[in-house]
C-alpha cells in the first residue's frame, strides 16, 4: 500500500520488517518503496544491511537453539548441571 500511495513505509525495528538479507536488499532494488527504520532513522543502506545480516544471523541460531535446547532440558543433564541459586556462573561446571 505504501508503494501504491507513495507514502514511506515506517518500521519499528529492522528485524520486524525481514530478518533475510535477500528480502531487505529487494527492498532497496525497489525504487518507487521509501522505507525507514524508526530505531534507527539516519542509517544509510550500508548500516541497514549490517543490521539485517545481524538478524538474520539470529533468527538461524534461534533456530539452532530451539532444536538442541528440547532435548537437553528433557535430559538427566539438566538437573545434574543446573546451579544452585544463590551461585554465580563461575561455579556451574
Amino acid at each position: 500500500m505504501a508503494k501504491q500511495t507513495g507514502a514511506t513505509l515506517l518500521v519499528a525495528k529492522l528485524d520486524r520488517l525481514s530478518r533475510s538479507v535477500a528480502e531487505i536488499a529487494k527492498l532497496f532494488e525497489d525504487k518507487s518503496l521509501d522505507f525507514r527504520v524508526a530505531t534507527m532513522p539516519h542509517a544509510d543502506k550500508f548500516q541497514l544491511h549490517v543490521y539485517a545480516a545481524l538478524a538474520e544471523q539470529e533468527r538461524d541460531f534461534n533456530s539452532l537453539w530451539m532444536g538442541i535446547l528440547p532435548e537437553w532440558y528433557d535430559s538427566d543433564a539438566w538437573d545434574s548441571k543446573a546451579p544452585a541459586c544463590g551461585t554465580s556462573m563461575r561455579d556451574w561446571r
